[in-house]
């Protein structure tokens, strides 16, 4: 079961900003730590062999991804997502970017025909945790990657400290996802058919939780969440420059990625 629809979206992203591009790695600093993590596994991971080869995002509306996927790796790109505006916003996002790519308007659960296992890589960034059923929307992920493809699943770490902050900021927005812990989100994945599943900790201390728009950039919500991303800038720049952690991988760790194959 979907714990939102497309009308949540498309209303989401109707009172949200276009979100804004990724120019180039070397223009990502502290304040786009999050971003630099990403950036960092990517690069461990999609080689200068896969130049040319083509890329799905799952939920892709009003994402940053793509241009970047193609900008930074050489690679194809294509997207879809349920909600129409969405799609419109990415598309609007391309067009700024000078990147060339097509976004599908399509129930990631009713996919068009022409995309079944037509891509190298799928990714999703916070999707997958908006379902009841994780192995079964996992299941539908795949279906997307040829024989020998390589998916890239993204959740949020609603189990550490990221999800109770999530919870104290917006309680709403915490209820419409479900917690995945890591063995959960490794067994999903091999339950969908994926092999040499990996899971990896992205990034530590992070309080950029989602907030509704209707919420007031000026509301105290918002404005101790960014006190609190401020303060945690001194341990982002412990983890980058030294590799140092001072606090638990599992708990304190934003995000969790997930990388399989279909063999």
């Amino acid at each position: 079961m979907d714990k939102t629809s497309p009308e949540y979206w498309s209303d989401y992203w109707r009172k949200s900003d276009a979100a804004e591009t990724i120019n180039s790695p070397a223009k990502i600093s502290l304040n786009n730590y999050q971003i630099n993590c990403f950036h960092t596994y990517f690069k461990n991971n999609i080689q200068p062999a896969d130049r040319g080869k083509n890329v799905l995002e799952i939920g892709c509306g009003n994402s940053f991804w793509l241009p970047y996927l193609h900008k930074e790796f050489g690679l194809e790109v294509y997207g879809i997502d349920y909600s129409e505006l969405a799609c419109q916003r990415t598309r609007d996002i391309l067009k700024l970017s000078n990147t060339t790519g097509e976004i599908y308007y399509a129930d990631l659960f009713n996919p068009p025909a022409e995309l079944v296992e037509k891509f190298d890589f799928v990714v999703s960034f916070g999707v997958v945790e908006h379902f009841t059923d994780t192995a079964q929307v996992l299941s539908k992920c795949a279906v997307f990657l040829k024989k020998g493809g390589t998916m890239f699943t993204s959740v949020p770490n609603i189990n550490g400290f990221y999800g109770f902050w999530q919870k104290a900021m917006d309680l709403d927005v915490y209820n419409v996802h479900v917690p995945i812990p890591q063995e959960m989100l490794k067994k999903s994945l091999e339950s969908a058919g994926l092999k040499n599943v990996h899971i990896t900790n992205l990034g530590v201390c992070s309080s950029s939780v989602t907030i509704s728009p209707s919420v007031s950039w000026y509301s105290a919500k918002r404005i101790i969440s960014l006190n609190l991303n401020r303060f945690f800038k001194i341990f982002w720049l412990l983890h980058t420059k030294l590799n140092i952690k001072l606090f638990g991988s599992n708990y304190f760790t934003a995000n969790i990625i997930s990388k399989g194959d279909k063999l």
